[in-house]
């Protein structure tokens, strides 16, 4: 920028000029805005009936995001939504749902006193847990038991990644995961002492049905 003057005293100013009150309107306008829309939402199943809806922070924040709300509704058609929970951070697991039942999650950003977002929605259809194993059986060794099934009739799609077993006695129960496999000795068992013996599969949708309980009793 440059100033030139004639002769006779006039005076002219020849450069750029940036308005800074409108820049400062402008940002002072944004602080007060309500937040954008959330975004890259994710919905991954992590047990029974549980599903941790995931997102990221809107790129517009406006004055930030104080919190956020997480609806959903049933079915493939967009329904009725129902708070399910809100968070202030980026995901939130919502439980209580049911097996192999299609939902609609809505995520909302929400500023204090000044508004929320538009939804951001994703969709999921819930796993369901395999059925109990079968043809359950124990055999008594000495101080051990050896338990053998056969895989459940159904896993619902979702490939069988282990299974849990269950001992239980007068007075105590201990479950203990055993892997991908369809038999196992229990050992380190008191002599003489009736227990009982259930076997449950696991998969993506977490624990599956317990199967029929056997009564074992150990050998000295």
């Amino acid at each position: 920028m440059g100033v030139s003057c004639s002769v006779l005293g006039a005076c002219t100013v020849a450069g750029t000029f940036t308005d800074t009150s409108q820049h400062a309107q402008a940002a002072i306008g944004a602080a007060f805005l309500a937040p954008g829309t959330a975004r890259a939402l994710s919905a991954r199943q992590v047990g029974v009936g549980e599903v941790r809806v995931s997102w990221a922070a809107p790129s517009v924040t406006g004055a930030g995001v104080a919190s956020y709300t997480v609806d959903d509704s049933v079915g493939a058609i967009a329904g009725p939504q129902v708070l399910v929970g809100a968070t202030t951070a980026t995901s939130l697991v919502v439980g209580g749902l049911r097996a192999g039942t299609h939902y609609r999650f809505s995520v909302t950003s929400h500023a204090d006193d000044l508004g929320a977002s538009s939804p951001a929605t994703v969709a999921l259809t819930t796993l369901q847990a395999a059925s109990a194993p079968r043809n359950v059986r124990a055999v008594a060794g000495s101080r051990s038991v050896n338990v053998s099934w056969a895989a459940p009739a159904t896993s619902f799609g979702s490939p069988i990644t282990g299974y849990e077993i269950d001992v239980t006695w007068s007075g105590g129960s201990e479950q203990v995961g055993i892997g991908n496999r369809l038999s196992v000795t229990v050992p380190g068992l008191p002599a003489g002492r009736a227990d009982r013996f259930s076997v449950a599969a696991t998969t993506a949708a977490g624990t599956g049905t317990w199967s029929t309980t056997v009564i074992c009793t150990p050998k000295a």
